[in-house]
């Protein structure tokens, strides 16, 4: 479990909206585990959070795909 600022829960919330709803949890795990990394994060550290969440699940769909 991390702590964030309202700042914060509104840049993930924004991005998960547009995602489809079976794919936020993992989104929100993927954004957790790359905060989790250091301990006191700031409103940037967030935003790399989700664009590396965003551009990580497209990538691993495609790999899965194209190995079937």
């Amino acid at each position: 479990m991390i702590s964030v600022s309202d700042n914060q829960l509104r840049i993930v919330a924004e991005a998960a909206d547009r995602l489809p709803a079976e794919a936020r949890g993992t989104f929100l795990r993927r954004v957790v585990a790359e905060v989790r990394e250091g301990r006191s994060f700031k409103d940037s550290d967030i935003e790399r959070a989700v664009r590396v969440a965003l551009f990580d699940q497209p990538m691993r769909q495609a790999s899965i795909s194209s190995t079937d």
